[in-house]
This record gives C-alpha cells, sequence and structure tokens, in this order.
C-alpha cells in the first residue's frame, strides 16, 4: 500500500536534525475527448497547496498518443511546456487551451509540473503519463468539423421563437428567415 503524500522524519549521515519531506499531491482533470474545431486543455488540482512556497508555477505539456502507448518524451511530443502559470495559493489551475485539429492524431497525454518558481530548477511533483484523468482523445469523424448554419444566432433564436408561438412550419419560417438574409445582404451590397 502507498500513501499519496510521503511524510517521515530523517536525519543524514553527518548527523543533522530530523526534517520532514512532504511530496504534494497533484491531480488533474483534461477535457476527455474532443472533435475537429473543439477547444481542450488540462487543469491541476492541489491538495497540498499551503506547502507551496508563494513563487510556485504550474506548466503543462501534451505528448501525442501513439500506437495506444503512454509514451511522453521528446520523439511524442506535440505541445511544448507551456509558460509558466502561478500557483498563487489556488487548488486549480487551469492550463492553457487549444483548437484541436486531425494532426493530433488519436489523442494526447498530459503531463503537468509543479516548480517552486519560475526558473523550474525545483520541481515539486509531476505528472504520470497515461494516468486517468490525464488523457484528451481525438474523436475523427471524417467530413463532419463543426458546422456552421450561416446565420447569426439571433437570426436562428427568432426563427425557432416564431415557429413554437404562432405554430408555423419550420419550413415557412426557413423561408422568412432567408428572406430576411437576402434583404440584409442586398441592403449591404454584398447579394450575388
Amino acid at each position: 500500500m502507498t500513501k499519496s503524500v510521503l511524510q517521515g522524519s530523517w536525519h543524514d549521515a553527518f548527523g543533522l536534525p530530523d526534517e520532514t519531506t512532504v511530496v504534494p499531491r497533484v491531480t488533474t482533470k483534461a477535457v476527455p475527448s474532443v472533435i475537429e474545431g473543439e477547444q481542450y486543455g488540462d487543469t491541476a488540482h492541489h491538495e497540498d497547496v499551503a506547502l507551496y512556497p508563494d513563487t510556485a508555477v504550474q506548466t503543462f505539456t501534451a505528448y501525442r498518443i501513439t500506437d495506444g502507448q503512454p509514451v511522453c518524451d521528446a520523439t511524442t511530443e506535440y505541445l511544448p511546456e507551456s509558460a509558466p502559470i502561478l500557483v498563487n495559493g489556488r487548488t486549480d489551475v487551469p492550463g492553457p487551451t487549444f483548437t484541436a485539429t486531425r494532426d493530433m492524431s488519436t489523442g494526447v497525454n498530459w503531463i503537468e509540473r509543479t516548480y517552486a518558481d519560475g526558473t523550474k530548477q525545483v520541481l515539486l511533483s509531476e505528472g504520470v503519463c497515461g494516468q486517468e484523468g490525464e488523457q484528451t482523445l481525438f474523436i475523427d469523424r471524417p467530413g463532419q468539423a463543426l458546422a456552421s448554419t450561416g446565420f447569426d444566432s439571433a437570426t436562428l433564436a427568432a426563427g425557432a421563437a416564431a415557429t413554437m408561438l404562432l405554430g408555423a412550419s419550420p419550413f415557412v419560417v426557413r423561408r422568412v428567415v432567408r428572406r430576411r438574409a437576402s434583404r440584409t445582404a442586398l441592403s449591404e451590397g454584398i447579394a450575388g
């Protein structure tokens, strides 16, 4: 059985006084899956933030999942280590967000690192490659990117409201919306 926080008294061979060492507990929650065009990222959750120096920072690195294996090294690095983000006493520290594209392959493994300060000389904690909650999977739906209707949301909402209030057929509302869009285009001189 292991503990998530290692604590224990010790002294070295030179007889220096006992000290206590503590390894901070950090878990993460990545966006679990995305399709092309959606936003994704990772968030670090700190259990022992009171133990950190005021200068503690968090970074995030994404590694491509290859052959379904959790390999996080220079050969699989997809998004380089982020700029240091000041923890500043927060228990939840969100990392940067990115837009999903097909070049992320089947997805990414995230590694979060907590350092004593922005120089990144003293590592306080580091995530485990492929650990639960540390992956974002890419769902490939060929030909299905996020669709655009060509109408702004206000026009679509007005059409939906008219359908519900007037009991009109969606086809009638569509014709009205289409006609309104055509008049707008003509008045702006962009009709073709």
